[in-house]
């Protein structure tokens, strides 16, 4: 069948469609002035033939008459009758398009202007087309993040080291973390440390995972805590009884200062407000 220009693409070009339905999107996209032939119509979808044979379906009412409309299926394109003669379009060299080759359309053009992405209305919906601006996903604050992680390295290190030290008679003993709820807080803060590093990445960490690392991190700081006053209330109970000299070591106090840190960047990761949902 020869190619017969009916109409034409309105001002700021048409998004063209592998058939009469939007759900998949544009394969192309036509130029404004573009001359078409109008092969078949369904309510306001409209199938288009271009000079170089390519057949797509647009939205008919974004098309122009550009000659007398052969008798198509369904209603005429323009109401009020055919429009007043008029000279026919040149046919269009193939290449003035976005999709050059029959049945090869090459990538579509960025749409542009009120004729973007077809969401919420269609050809036939009565709704015009709307551009749709996909929301950037939310991450976790990164300095809350590192805080977190930081806080949990140094719970795990504080409980591999002495909690306590008793000196007597010239020997000094140590009690290491592990002898005691250090084993408990390694996996405590182990496990938090995992969901701190998923809170540092560039795509952050949803809400549940940060909560889960702020309650983690609060029992072991609740933890250091109870054994920070057991072990000062030992250490006074020895040095009265028995003139032992009896102290607190490093190693819990790295611990509840870890603790605490990981607790306030669970806290600075939520109040924030950046954690994915």
């Amino acid at each position: 069948m020869s190619f017969q220009p009916t109409h034409t693409v309105a001002p700021g070009g048409l998004p063209a469609f592998a058939g009469p339905d939007p759900a998949p999107g544009p394969v192309a996209r036509l130029d404004a002035g573009l001359a078409v032939e109008v092969r078949e119509q369904r309510a306001d979808w409209a199938q288009v033939h271009c000079s170089n044979g390519w057949e797509a379906w647009v939205d008919a009412r974004r098309l122009v008459a550009s000659a007398p409309a052969p008798a198509v299926p369904g209603a005429p394109i323009a109401p009020g009758g055919p429009a007043a003669p008029s000279a026919p379009a040149a046919p269009q060299a193939p290449g003035a398009w976005s999709s050059p080759a029959p049945g090869v359309p090459s990538a579509p053009t960025a749409p542009s202007g009120p004729w973007g992405a077809p969401v919420g209305g269609a050809p036939g919906s009565g709704t015009p087309w709307q551009t749709v601006t996909k929301p950037k996903p939310r991450v976790a604050h990164p300095v809350g993040g590192w805080l977190l992680l930081g806080g949990a390295a140094a719970v795990v290190i504080g409980s591999l080291l002495p909690w306590a030290r008793v000196s007597a008679f010239g020997f000094e003993e140590t009690v290491s973390g592990t002898e005691g709820d250090g084993v408990l807080t390694i996996l405590l803060m182990g496990v938090a440390a995992g969901l701190a590093f998923m809170t540092v990445r560039p795509a952050g960490a949803k809400r549940g995972l940060v909560i889960a690392a702020l309650v983690l991190a609060a029992l072991t700081l609740l933890i250091a805590v109870i054994d920070i006053v057991n072990v000062n209330r030992v250490a006074g109970d020895l040095r009265e009884d028995l003139g032992v000299d009896a102290d607190l070591a490093f190693g819990l106090i790295l611990v509840g200062i870890g603790a605490a840190a990981s607790l306030a960047g669970a806290i600075v990761s939520l109040a924030a407000g950046r954690v994915r949902r």
